[in-house]
């Protein structure tokens, strides 16, 4: 008889974007844990398993590049969860208008 027990990975923590262009978004954060891989979402409507050898790090910070976001200057919302066991993290999530990056002591001007 074997007992397996699985632990629920931790979440990508300290998210924040590295590079905006008018159609990338990188991203960096800090993961702690076991993670087979992650699954990154845009916009409630496109997600991509994302495995962790096209996760770029150093240590234990990550970073990943969004590419081909066809709208320049749109607001994307990016997710990144961690899986690991099939189990899946909560998820960590940014929100930023292609091309700039979000400066939070700063209001949004068009």
């Amino acid at each position: 008889m074997c007992v397996c027990v699985s632990v629920v990975p931790s979440g990508p923590a300290d998210m924040e974007y590295v590079v905006s262009t008018e159609s990338t978004m990188t991203l960096s954060w800090r993961q702690s844990g076991v993670v087979d891989d992650y699954v990154v979402a845009y916009n409630d409507s496109v997600t991509q398993s994302v495995n962790i050898t096209s996760v770029g790090s150093v240590g234990n910070v990550y970073s990943l590049t969004v590419a081909d976001l066809s709208l320049p200057g749109a607001y994307y919302c990016i997710s990144v969860t961690a899986v690991s066991a099939h189990l899946a993290s909560h998820p960590a999530v940014l929100c930023n208008h292609t091309g700039r990056l979000l400066d939070l002591d700063k209001p949004l001007l068009s």
